[in-house]
């Protein structure tokens, strides 16, 4: 995760891959790292670099494995990073599709900060397809779970972030000014 952060991908691609290999399928320790954890993070490290056929490969075994451990938060989360590499692919019907089978999951947890991301997500899906009321839906939505003590301060700055940059993108300087203070 660290080289992740760090932006060392080669680094990072290199220390995820050991770890699907030596991390079992499943296991019943709650607190240790999952295999599909690693999944996961190797599908994020693709989109970083821009890769989206890589993303989707790992994500899409990442859903598996974290819906075999009914790992929700996890899955919700890989299908984010499944939704996000289909965007990069200029794929938004079936990036909302996937955005949606993530918020299926999320439907009865407490998991404000895979909501925010998939809210996000589904923002950029609206306005790939030119709909701004559809977006602006997820937007309020997303509002609401950034209000929540439970999500991480990374989620709500991460969205935050992002809501001053749509907002610029769609030319609101005025909006965009307000987020940021």
């Amino acid at each position: 995760l660290q080289y992740m952060h760090l932006e060392t991908y080669t680094e990072a691609k290199v220390s995820f891959k050991k770890a699907i290999k030596l991390l079992p399928p499943k296991t019943l320790k709650e607190l240790y790292s999952q295999r599909y954890h690693a999944l996961a993070n190797l599908a994020e490290v693709y989109l970083y670099q821009n890769l989206p056929d890589s993303a989707a490969f790992y994500s899409q075994l990442a859903i598996v494995d974290a819906l075999e451990q009914g790992a929700i938060r996890g899955a919700s989360f890989s299908y984010w990073s499944l939704a996000e590499s289909e965007l990069l692919q200029n794929a938004p019907l079936k990036a909302r599709e996937s955005v949606k089978k993530g918020l299926a999951l999320l439907q009865n947890e407490e998991v404000e900060d895979a909501h925010l991301f998939l809210c996000m997500t589904m923002m950029k899906v609206f306005d790939a397809l030119e709909k701004p009321d559809s977006a602006n839906i997820y937007k309020t939505e997303g509002e609401k779970f950034a209000e929540s003590p439970n999500a991480s301060d990374y989620a709500k700055l991460s969205f935050l972030e992002f809501l001053a940059k749509h907002s610029l993108a769609q030319r609101n300087v005025d909006e965009a000014y307000n987020m940021l203070n």
